[in-house]
């Protein structure tokens, strides 16, 4: 069986070529079709501009999420579920807002002084 088959990929065509060889040009120049048309037509994916920012605040929101999390003791975790744990970050970002807000005003109040003195 296998003498048959290498006689047939063997056996020269009308074109003066093996069978062999025409099955490797017609694969040849097939694959080169599909590349060419993958190349020059654009295929695009319909998503908005919109879509992919939301993905992105998404992504950029679980991994802040992760962090908090990963801050938190093992124990406390392990008897959390996820609005326990959202509550918990919730509440950290609330006061670490109140701190960043507080030193804001400080910074602010101690620029507004220094022009007060430089402009007297």
């Amino acid at each position: 069986m296998d003498q048959d088959a290498e006689a047939i990929l063997e056996h020269e065509t009308s074109l003066g070529l093996r069978v062999w060889q025409l099955m490797f040009i017609c694969l040849g120049s097939v694959l080169a079709v599909v590349v060419m048309l993958c190349c020059c037509i654009r295929f695009r994916i319909p998503r908005t501009k919109q879509d992919i920012e939301a993905d992105y605040r998404r992504k950029r929101l679980t991994r802040k999420f992760r962090e908090r999390l990963d801050c938190m003791n093992n124990t406390d975790i392990d008897e959390m579920d996820l609005l326990k744990a959202l509550d918990r970050v919730r509440q950290q970002c609330l006061v670490e807002a109140q701190k960043s807000s507080r030193n804001e005003v400080v910074v602010n109040f101690e620029y507004h002084d220094s022009d007060v003195f430089k402009s007297a």
